[in-house]
């Protein structure tokens, strides 16, 4: 329900949610493969909220790595909730913590 929560509001302004798996297969573990996915699909003029039950980025890495972690919004393997739903409309209207 949260996710097609999100669709909606996000479609009142014209943007769209692209929903992608990561692999244990592919080198660098899902952080980078979500950095690499950002920056060959979506470039650098978009606004980027990355959705996870698992902590990503890291504080001491990279500058990619940085942001990674500052545009995640960890949630509970039970899904999507209303305050993360709300965190990642903030982080798509550049509201950044």
């Amino acid at each position: 329900m949260a996710r097609e929560l999100i669709a909606a509001d996000l479609a009142r302004w014209g943007v769209t949610a692209a929903r992608w798996t990561t692999t244990a297969a592919l080198p660098g573990g899902r952080g980078a493969q979500i950095l690499d996915f950002i920056t060959r699909h979506l470039g650098n003029d978009v606004s980027v909220a990355v959705v996870d039950t698992e902590p990503l980025g890291s504080e001491d890495g990279t500058m990619m790595q940085r942001m990674l972690r500052q545009q995640l919004v960890k949630v509970a393997p039970r899904g999507l909730g209303r305050e993360e739903a709300r965190r990642v409309l903030a982080l798509l209207a550049g509201e950044n913590e």
